[in-house]
């Protein structure tokens, strides 16, 4: 097995660190549908700042 998709011990990504502090723009909203509730806009979100977060996120294993 490749335990790919396993949790390992590493340490959180900037990802997880902004989104369990609230600091991106988007909240899930939980109910009988989960979706992404955006704070600001897509269209006047700050790709420089936040592509690189949201690329780093990519190497999650779990859900933050």
């Amino acid at each position: 097995k490749s335990r790919i998709f396993d949790s390992s011990e590493h340490p959180a990504t900037q990802f997880k660190r902004m989104y369990e502090r609230g600091d991106m723009p988007f909240v899930i909203k939980h109910g009988a549908k989960c979706y992404l509730d955006w704070r600001v806009s897509p269209s006047k979100l700050d790709y420089q700042h936040f592509l690189p977060v949201f690329v780093d996120g990519t190497r999650e294993k779990s859900e933050p």
